[in-house]
């Protein structure tokens, strides 16, 4: 499966949110969209999932418009996990990731056998079985993204997006929340886009990054090739090393400060390192 973002554009009114965004993305990878607060990171990924309707562009996938499409097959091709999903009901968490079956379901349809073996795969494959009987509302904010996950991935899509997945998580769920994610790309050979403030994340964890600025692609392609000292003080203004580990294979980002600053007296500010002591940029919501 192939998904193609083509010049797409969106504005709330006062300004272009997104302005003629293009990319491609195919199965068995993790795209990363980075960038500062309100850059339109948040608004791109509702584009694509047809939640905003852009006003100039095309999000198509394997080569049919998105916005031609029903709700309940845009579902049965994109799954989605949003920054804050508010849970009303107190729903137990086999039934709450049962709901992902709900697009490929007729009105009134029965759930079947195979209904739920998907579903329990998908628990299995997030380690939510556990918490079969358990309700939502008493889950850990790290066990009920892996919940929200499991429903997605109920919908058997090909594509996932997540937005903002780590938010609010202890650095041991982060890690954990995100080798989930990149075994389901390899596992099952899923395209997955995730909007992330966490360059650290991003720098071990992303096949190819996308960066933005005021609703615009500053970069992207290959992390390595995105994830530069130059482009990190330019977009972030932040004064970053940059160093390939064998132990991770991968890269790891060092935040130094901020750019151009003093790195002593950011030290003594406590500025040098961002929020959490990791090297990881500020993660606050987006617009």
């Amino acid at each position: 499966m192939k998904l193609s973002v083509s010049s797409v554009s969106f504005s709330y009114g006062d300004g272009m949110a997104v302005d003629g965004v293009s990319f491609d993305a195919e199965n068995g990878e993790v795209i990363g969209i980075i960038g500062q607060n309100g850059c339109g990171k948040t608004t791109l990924l509702k584009c694509v999932n047809s939640l905003l309707r852009p006003v100039s562009g095309t999000v198509m996938i394997d080569e049919k418009d998105v916005l031609s499409m029903p709700r309940r097959e845009i579902a049965r091709n994109i799954g989605a996990v949003s920054q804050s999903t508010t849970i009303v009901f107190p729903y137990n968490v086999l039934d709450m990731v049962m709901m992902g079956r709900y697009p490929a379901k007729a009105s009134f349809e029965a759930y079947n056998d195979n209904d739920l073996n998907i579903v329990q795969r998908s628990m299995a494959e997030t380690g939510v079985e556990e918490f079969a009987d358990r309700a939502i509302d008493e889950l850990s904010g790290g066990e009920r993204q892996r919940v929200l996950i499991a429903r997605a991935l109920a919908q058997e899509p090909n594509i996932l997006l997540l937005d903002e997945p780590t938010l609010h998580l202890d650095i041991n769920h982060q890690f954990d929340l995100m080798e989930l994610v990149k075994k389901l790309a390899a596992e099952r050979n899923m395209m997955i886009i995730v909007v992330t403030h966490d360059i650290v994340l991003a720098a071990r964890f992303c096949d190819r990054l996308i960066m933005m600025e005021r609703g615009k692609i500053v970069t992207s392609g290959r992390t390595e090739d995105v994830l530069t000292s130059e482009n990190l003080a330019r977009v972030f203004g932040i004064d970053a090393r940059i160093s390939y580990d064998e132990r991770i294979n991968g890269l790891n980002v060092f935040i130094v400060g901020k750019a151009g600053g003093d790195p002593k007296a950011d030290r003594e500010t406590g500025k040098g390192n961002g929020t959490d002591g990791r090297g990881t940029a500020a993660r606050n919501e987006d617009e």
